[in-house]
């Protein structure tokens, strides 16, 4: 655990800070997890990017990240050439490639209603500790009618010895709000990964 939290301190967070390379530090990052074993966040990042292929000349569409201050994901999202929104508690260390807003996603505003076919939350809803249920219901009114929430959290089991508590599927079909369903459900080293659609 020490030795992670080395890795975590003295040199992921100096590499997530460096002001230039962006894409390429993400791929660098990916890589790194993937063959190392270190972290699994690179499972996450493959099951959210399925839904995220290169877009074609001319398509318009837009994707809010929530929770993204400190995630290098964002920049291969802008390089498939998405529109990009940010939004999280506090301003990112790097320079965030899209346009970012602070927002508390538990809090209900209209800057982001309707607007997005996408919303992205990776490993996020298990830190909100209270209103997760409005933090959904906000991130599912962001979306268009008939667009994807991809979300990924840790299981139950997974979640053991942390500080935050994990879920199971029905734990959180409990909080989503009734116009949306789970069409995707995986479980990939731990995490929990969902498209959740919304429907009206």
């Amino acid at each position: 655990m020490y030795l992670k939290s080395l890795i975590a301190n003295k040199l992921v967070k100096p590499f997530k800070a460096f002001p230039f390379f962006g894409r390429q530090r993400f791929w660098m990052l990916y890589w790194a997890y993937r063959l190392t074993g270190w972290h699994i966040r690179h499972k996450e990042w493959d099951f959210v990017l399925e839904y995220l292929p290169p877009l074609m000349k001319r398509q318009d569409i837009s994707v809010l990240d929530v929770g993204c201050s400190r995630n290098l994901f964002c920049y291969e999202v802008k390089a498939r050439d998405y529109k990009l929104f940010g939004v999280d508690l506090e301003f990112p260390n790097f320079n965030y490639p899209g346009e970012f807003h602070i927002r508390d996603i538990t809090v209900g505003h209209n800057l982001f209603q309707d607007c997005f076919e996408f919303v992205t939350c990776i490993s996020v809803l298990e830190h909100i500790k209270e209103h997760r249920d409005r933090a959904l219901n906000n991130m599912i009114h962001a979306l268009i009618i008939g667009g994807r929430l991809l979300i990924t959290i840790p299981t139950k089991e997974f979640a053991q010895g942390h500080d935050w508590e994990g879920f199971t599927l029905k734990s959180l079909e409990d909080l989503l709000p009734r116009n949306s369903r789970v069409i995707e459900y995986t479980e990939r080293a731990g995490q929990l990964c969902l498209s959740i659609e919304r429907l009206s």
